[in-house]
C-alpha cells in the first residue's frame, strides 16, 4: 500500500508542477480522490506511513482549482500529522525533519502569495527553529525584508546567510552589497560586491554594481579593469543583452 500511495502522490505532484497538458484535471482529481480514500481507510500506523500521509496532504494541496478551503485544510492536515511524529531512529528523524521543513516552506510561500506576511514570517521562524544553521533560511528572510525596501532589517540576514554558507555565498554577498548601497554605506557595498565575486566568479550582477560604483566615485581605473574582465570573460558576457555589452564597450573606450 505505501508504494501505491507514493506512486499516486508522485503522479499528482508531477502533473500539477510541470503542467502536463496530457493529464486532464478530471484524471488528476480522480487520483486525488483515490489518495483521500486510501488515507481515510488505511489503518497502518508506522512512522514512515504517517510521513507519507503528511506528504500526501501537502501534495494534493497543490490542486488550487479545488478551492482555497481545500488547499488550507489539506496543508493543515499535513501539519497536524507531521508535528506529532517522533522516532528514535536517526534515519526516520532525518525524514521527519526534511518533511516538516518542506511543509513549512510551502506554508511560507503560500502565505506570501496571499499577502499574509505575518503568517508567512511565523512559518519562516518555525523553519529556523528546526535548523538554525540553514543559510538558505537566513537568505529567505533577507529577501523578505529586501523586497519590502527594508534594507536595514534585511542586511543582518544576508550577512548571517554568508557566515553560515555555503551554499549561496555569492548571492548572499551580492544582496548584502545591495543593502549597503541603499543604506548609503558605499565602502561596505564595494566590499560585499567584491566578496560576492570572490565566491562566485560568474556573479554578473556584482560586476555590474561595481562598474556603476566606480563610475560614481570617479575610480575610472578600477572601473576599466572590471569592464575589461566582463568583456573578456565569455561566461560573464553571455549573461548580458547586446545593448548592455555595447554600453560597457562605450564605458571602456
Amino acid at each position: 500500500m505505501p508504494e501505491f500511495l507514493g506512486a499516486q502522490i508522485r503522479y499528482v505532484v508531477s502533473a500539477i508542477r510541470y503542467k502536463d497538458e496530457s493529464q486532464s484535471r478530471e484524471r488528476i482529481n480522480q487520483a486525488i480522490d483515490s489518495i483521500l480514500s486510501t488515507l481515510k481507510n488505511e489503518s497502518e500506523k508506522t512512522i514512515l506511513w504517517q510521513i507519507l500521509n503528511s506528504m500526501a496532504y501537502r501534495g494534493i494541496a497543490m490542486a488550487v482549482w479545488r478551492g482555497e478551503t481545500f488547499m488550507w485544510e489539506s496543508l493543515k492536515k499535513s501539519e497536524e500529522i507531521a508535528v506529532d511524529l517522533f522516532s528514535a531512529s536517526k534515519y526516520e528523524q532525518v525524514i521527519l525533519k526534511e518533511n516538516l521543513i518542506t511543509l513549512y516552506q510551502t506554508f511560507y510561500r503560500t502565505h506570501l502569495i496571499h499577502k499574509q506576511e505575518r503568517e508567512a514570517l511565523e512559518y519562516l521562524k518555525k523553519m529556523k527553529d528546526i535548523d538554525p544553521y540553514d543559510s538558505t533560511l537566513q537568505l529567505e528572510e533577507g529577501l523578505f525584508y529586501g523586497d519590502k525596501g527594508d534594507y536595514a532589517s534585511a542586511l543582518p540576514h544576508f550577512i548571517k546567510a554568508f557566515e553560515l554558507g555555503p551554499p549561496g555565498l555569492g548571492m548572499s554577498g551580492y544582496f548584502a552589497g545591495v543593502c549597503c548601497k541603499n543604506l548609503n554605506r558605499l565602502e561596505d557595498a564595494e566590499k560585499w560586491f567584491l566578496t560576492s565575486i570572490e565566491n562566485d566568479e560568474l556573479s554578473i550582477s556584482s560586476f555590474l554594481e561595481l562598474v556603476e560604483f566606480y563610475e560614481k566615485t570617479a575610480q575610472m581605473s578600477k572601473q576599466s579593469q572590471i569592464v575589461n574582465q566582463i568583456l573578456t570573460t565569455e561566461s560573464l558576457k553571455e549573461q548580458l543583452e547586446p545593448h548592455e555589452i555595447e554600453a560597457l564597450r562605450k564605458n571602456s573606450s
